[in-house]
């Protein structure tokens, strides 16, 4: 008995060794974040501005703008290709503009405010699940604003926010928002 137990557990490790080598799988590490790869998501989302306050500093860092985006249609959908960094999923862009004339800027004159050129992205994923009237915060990091031009009267510049995914193509509103002096004080 004492001899057959350790020819047992030899015969059933070697087992577990040969099938688990030969199912050998090859996964391109590259293919993971190819946007084909990524299904279109057909559905009624919006994607709204979720902050009230709409006064900013100019010169000030660490300024940030909240977006919903909302399932508003009957049934969940499922984004594969969310990012795990909420940020990362969307692109910010302003424009100057008179008060009262943010809906009247031209394609032209829109610059991305975020994500900077620089910044690259973490890459990690995980898809997330929207059921019908849920939706997901999103906190936008204005870094624009920490370089704006610091002039004496408040200035007014028009924001829009996208989704930044190949399998969602949505676009927010157009907002006014008004950029102040930043003023130091003692």
């Amino acid at each position: 008995m004492k001899q057959r137990l350790p020819l047992f557990f030899s015969a059933l490790l070697s087992s577990l060794i040969f099938c688990s080598c030969s199912q050998e799988e090859t996964i391109d590490a590259h293919s993971l974040d190819e946007p084909a790869r990524y299904k279109k998501v057909q559905a009624d989302l919006s994607l709204e501005c979720g902050r009230v306050r709409m006064d900013y500093v100019s010169g000030k860092k660490g300024q940030k703008m909240t977006f919903i985006l909302k399932n508003r249609g009957l049934t969940p959908i499922s984004i594969d290709e969310w990012f795990m960094d909420d940020s990362e999923n969307v692109r910010l862009y302003y424009a100057h503009c008179e008060k009262g004339k943010a809906s009247e800027v031209k394609e032209s004159d829109w610059k991305c405010g975020w994500p900077p050129q620089k910044r690259k992205t973490s890459g990690r994923r995980m898809p997330v699940r929207l059921n019908p009237n849920q939706g997901i915060l999103l906190d936008v990091p204005m870094a624009f604003l920490k370089n704006f031009p610091q002039k004496k009267n408040v200035e007014y510049i028009a924001v829009r926010a996208e989704l930044a995914l190949t399998s969602v193509s949505l676009q927010s509103p157009v907002y006014e928002v008004e950029v102040r002096p930043f003023v130091q004080q003692y």
